[in-house]
C-alpha cells in the first residue's frame, strides 16, 4: 500500500466527517519529513515522538439505554494523532512484507495472520493429529479472553 493510499483510508475510514483535524505544532513541524522520507524516518529516529502516541480517551454509552452507572454500559476508545497512525500503518506493512515472505513466519502461526483462521488451525492440528500414527501427540492452545486488551 502506497503512503498515499494509507493516508486516504486513515483519513476516510478512521476519522468522521464532522472532525476537525487539527494536528499539534509538532505534528505540523514533522508532517514534512514523515511523508517525504517514511524510508529514512524510522531508522534515524528510533522512537515515535511522545505527541504521536499520546491519545484523547472518549467513554461514551453503548447505547442509550444502558445503566450509566455500570462500567460495561461504555464503550472506550481512545483517538491518536493522525500522523502517528500512518506512520505505525507504514511500519506495519512493512513489517507484514518482511515476516510474510518464506522464512519469515512460521506455518504454524495462525493468530494475527490474514487469511489465516482458526478453522485452519483446527485442520491442521487434525492433520498433525493424525500423521502421528499412535505416538503421542502435544497440544498447546492459548484462548486469551479480550486478547487485545491483555497485550
Amino acid at each position: 500500500m502506497s503512503l498515499e493510499e494509507t493516508a486516504s483510508y486513515l483519513l476516510e475510514v478512521h476519522v468522521p466527517n464532522d472532525q476537525i483535524l487539527e494536528d499539534t505544532p509538532q505534528q505540523s513541524a514533522l508532517r514534512e519529513n514523515v511523508l517525504t522520507a517514511p524510508d529514512t524516518a524510522d531508522a534515524d529516529w528510533g522512537v515515535l515522538p511522545k505527541t504521536w502516541k499520546m491519545g484523547s480517551l472518549q467513554a461514551p454509552l453503548k447505547s442509550e439505554n444502558k445503566d450509566e452507572k455500570d462500567s460495561k454500559s461504555y464503550r472506550p476508545i481512545c483517538l491518536f494523532s493522525v500522523i502517528g497512525k500512518l506512520f505505525e500503518k507504514l511500519i506495519k506493512f512493512r513489517l507484514m512484507d518482511t515476516s510474510l515472505a518464506p522464512g519469515g513466519v512460521s506455518d504454524r502461526q495462525f493468530g494475527f495472520i490474514s487469511e489465516r483462521s482458526t478453522e485452519d488451525a483446527v485442520v491442521e492440528l487434525r492433520r498433525m493429529v493424525s500423521a502421528s500414527e499412535k505416538r503421542h501427540a502435544v497440544a498447546l492452545l492459548f484462548d486469551i479472553s479480550g486478547a487485545f486488551d491483555n497485550v
